[in-house]
């Protein structure tokens, strides 16, 4: 997903300061520090030799948000492309839907979105650009329960006020 996407772009980002093609970065000792690796010359043994990898790259997005909340400006750009990038998806999934002329809500989930306004904005900026009459939220329910939601709708049940409100008492949040 996008934290995925993030955390990749942070190893690109210090891999360019090792090589020196790009500008220097304090991503590069929180990623040395995460990977509990000296030299990010050693960079490529530890991706290609761990099995879980996909995780481990997808968690750089959090050591990518310390290094932006802390005023690094290449991490800085990682969230806000990030963003940007997720607000023209939720655009392409509006104009598909035929939604180009409502007043729609639009949401976020995912683990990339826990990141805070570092990732809302830019995400906010790119969906009210391109449709003025949007609202960006928050959501109302975790991922789980709309899960369960569609597991009800698809057993028949429907999904009315009073279920939402009993679910929203239960904490499923």
């Amino acid at each position: 997903g996008s934290s995925y996407e993030i955390g990749r772009q942070a190893l690109i980002a210090v891999g360019r300061e090792y090589d020196g093609l790009g500008p220097k970065t304090e991503l590069t000792s929180l990623v040395l520090n995460s990977l509990n690796i000296e030299d990010a010359g050693l960079i490529p043994q530890v991706i290609y030799r761990d099995s879980a990898l996909k995780l481990r790259i997808a968690n750089l997005s959090l050591v990518a948000a310390k290094a932006a909340q802390a005023g690094d400006l290449v991490a800085r750009d990682l969230f806000l492309r990030g963003g940007k990038g997720l607000g023209e998806m939720a655009c392409a999934v509006i104009r598909q839907l035929h939604l180009n002329e409502s007043a729609v809500l639009v949401s976020g989930v995912g683990g990339v979105f826990q990141t805070g306004e570092l990732i809302w904005n830019p995400y906010r900026e790119e969906v009210l650009r391109q449709f003025r009459q949007a609202s960006v939220v928050s959501p109302r329910f975790s991922s789980v329960v709309g899960a369960l939601l569609l597991a009800y709708q698809r057993g028949g049940v429907e999904i009315s006020c009073s279920l939402l409100e009993k679910l929203e008492a239960a904490h499923l949040r």
